[in-house]
């Protein structure tokens, strides 16, 4: 335990004493041939998923872009000249168990196809430690209440 916190603090002195680095120079540009696919995720009640992690599958099974949905939850995929109407592919991870796989067109449609929801694995271990911890309030509980009886 004591390690582990000496490590922690370390690492945080030496990440705020690192020096800065800066870049000589930077630029951005637009081009106009371009197509852009923007989806936008959200939880069941309306609510943006934002800044989840968002990686893009091309038809051919290659991951063709990784990033972050913004506030919003919506994700800007530059698709590439000739994509097609191939299905690609959305997988969305908040970081808080929830995940979801949307699956689009490229073509003229750009549309949504089939969205799927699964239920996270920090879901189901929250589940099981609320199971395990119920189970031993009980037999704890039970156990006073047979000291109580055989006391009286």
């Amino acid at each position: 335990m004591r390690a582990a916190l000496l490590a922690t603090v370390f690492g945080v002195g030496v990440a705020c004493a690192a020096p800065t680095a800066q870049a000589h120079s930077v630029g951005w540009s637009v081009n106009p041939e371009d197509q852009a696919v923007v989806l936008q995720f959200t939880y069941g009640g309306g609510d943006p998923i934002a800044f989840a992690e968002v990686t893009v599958t091309a038809p051919n099974g290659q991951v063709y872009q990784k990033g972050r949905a913004d506030r919003a939850g919506k994700f800007a995929v530059a698709m590439p000249a000739g994509a097609g109407d191939g299905e690609w592919t959305a997988a969305v991870v908040d970081g808080e168990g929830h995940s979801l796989t949307a699956r689009f067109s490229a073509g003229s449609e750009q549309r949504v196809v089939a969205v799927r929801e699964t239920l996270g694995q920090a879901m189901g271990v929250l589940a099981l430690i609320l199971m395990m911890t119920t189970v031993v309030l009980a037999v704890q509980l039970w156990g006073l209440r047979s000291r109580k009886a055989a006391q009286s």
